[in-house]
């Protein structure tokens, strides 16, 4: 079985930014990790941390961007942008290893309440947002805002999803509060996804999902990409290989084979699963996947099928 990984949410980006490289061993991601599959797409996240909030996120977001072409400048015959169908066909029938980079941004905080700022991330070939991170922004709100903090979607929110419907742009619930959610998943147009979150049932998180979300998520087209951030698995130190398969199972009994892939928050969590500390380790879950008996077809679906389908049918 030839070894394909898609990975939708690390925080490689930032570590990059504030001094490291694509290829430091003290990263949870690596390139050179990466090019030792067969082919592997990961999307980068431009990570706002809040410290920016009262300076300039949109700036900081830019800066990412500029770190990340940096870095792909420096590795032309190793890393390609995908961006588009276009793009996405190239890369697949690429012959020589190289990694596929999608542009994402964590919080729509980036967007200083403007909507040209969404259109001009855009044009840096951003082609994904998550629309919070814990807190409340211009947006939505967190999942870290109380019942009585949470007002949802904002009126500016929803002209944000509209134009990100009609531009082509992925939206990302992870992170978002229970009201933000369903005032997205009932106004979107097109499938979204939780780029790195799990299932609350198994562990209860209030950064996990709960099963009435992941059968929404699964009903709208979308995808659960699970977090291999310990306390989002298990919430003890020995949370493992064999918890993140939980997690997996009970996501398809909830949702079917094609709602569940990998958004494992590389370099952004101190703490990773026992197994699957950085992504040389993705061999260790192709293995226990096998020995769980999950068939290749939907072992395929996890590791990359399920998100290669999705940016298949949602890019332009």
């Amino acid at each position: 079985m030839k070894k394909i990984v898609i990975d939708s949410h690390c925080d490689t980006v930032l570590k990059i930014y504030e001094g490291s490289n694509i290829n430091s061993l003290n990263n949870q991601f690596r390139l050179d990790n990466a090019l030792e599959y067969y082919k592997y797409i990961q999307f980068f996240a431009m990570y706002i941390e809040p410290e920016y909030i009262d300076k300039s996120p949109f700036d900081l977001c830019v800066n990412l961007i500029n770190t990340l072409n940096s870095e792909i400048e420096k590795n032309t015959n190793k890393i390609m942008i995908v961006e588009d169908k276009k793009s996405l066909k190239k890369y697949i029938d690429e012959d020589n290893k190289m990694l596929g980079a999608v542009i994402s941004v964590e919080d729509g905080i980036a967007l200083e309440g403007k909507i040209e700022n969404l259109y001009r991330l855009y044009e840096k070939k951003v082609r994904l947002l998550g629309l919070t991170w814990n807190n409340r922004n211009e947006i939505a709100s967190g999942a870290n805002c109380t019942d009585r903090e949470d007002i949802g979607l904002t009126d500016f929110g929803r002209e944000v999803i509209d134009q990100m419907n009609n531009l082509g742009m992925i939206a990302d619930v992870s992170h978002l509060s229970e009201k933000s959610f369903w005032d997205t998943i009932k106004i979107t147009k097109k499938p979204l996804i939780a780029s790195h979150s799990c299932s609350k049932s198994v562990c209860n998180h209030k950064r996990n999902l709960n099963d009435e979300q992941i059968k929404a998520i699964s009903e709208n087209g979308g995808v659960v990409g699970i977090n291999l951030y310990k306390e989002f698995i298990g919430n003890n130190d020995e949370a493992n290989i064999d918890l993140v398969i939980k997690h997996m199972q009970h996501i398809i009994n909830i949702g079917g084979t094609d709602c569940v892939g990998i958004g494992s928050d590389f370099d952004g969590i101190k703490t990773p699963v026992i197994g699957l500390e950085n992504n040389s380790k993705f061999e260790n879950l192709f293995y226990y996947l096998k020995k769980y008996d999950f068939s290749e077809e939907t072992i395929d679906k996890i590791m990359w099928k399920n998100y290669m389908e999705f940016l298949d049918n949602n890019l332009k």
